[in-house]
């Protein structure tokens, strides 16, 4: 299977996070449940007065969850805007839930990588294969204890972000569109040219 891809080209302008202000955590997709919202409320009320800001970029069904978890709720904008948005963030979220498909290439994945996020996501194949522990934490899918865990070590901690931030902005630039389209024709011209099976 071929997983996404990201355009980091649309990632190139952002502006410099100011290493001084609160970090801000963000959220960006639709609200399914087994997206990990849940997770992500339940996360925000063990991390109580200690949270960082909270910013959901999209809209759906769990809304209200994550809206009661004191989440900054943007709705859904349309597609240009989310780098902007991603940049003005520090750490991505995507935490699932175990019920979560057992194998999807999810989108937000790729954009959190070229916007240099310090992700937190959950340890599943489509995640893992993709980043490996260099370019994200991973914790079990619906950990919410692990997940406020994690949130508040990055929180706290400047550079282990600029780190992770760093590996995860090198790997965007092995996921483009480009690549992916090449590997398909790469596919498509390796199997025209096989010898047909009599």
């Amino acid at each position: 299977m071929t997983p996404n891809a990201v355009a980091p080209e649309r990632f190139s302008d952002l502006p410099q996070r100011d290493p001084s202000a609160p970090p801000v955590a963000v959220f960006s997709g639709a609200l399914r449940p087994w997206h990990g919202i849940e997770t992500i409320a339940e996360a925000w009320a063990l991390l109580d007065g200690e949270a960082p800001r909270l910013r959901v970029i999209g809209d759906g069904p769990a809304r209200d969850v994550v809206a009661a978890a004191g989440a900054e709720m943007l709705g859904a904008v349309p597609h240009e805007q989310v780098p902007r948005l991603l940049g003005e963030a520090d750490i991505g979220l995507a935490p699932y839930s175990p019920d979560a498909p057992a194998y999807f290439s999810p989108l937000k994945l790729f954009e959190y990588l070229a916007a240099g996020l310090a992700i937190v996501a959950a340890d599943i194949p489509g995640v893992r294969d993709v980043t490996g522990s260099e370019a994200a934490v991973l914790i079990p899918p619906g950990d919410a204890r692990a997940l406020a865990r994690e949130v508040a070590v990055l929180a706290a901690d400047h550079a282990a972000r600029e780190r992770l931030g760093s590996a995860a902005r090198a790997l965007a630039a092995e996921h483009t569109w480009q690549r992916r389209g090449q590997r398909i024709i790469d596919a498509v011209r390796e199997l025209s040219e096989a010898p047909a099976a009599l």
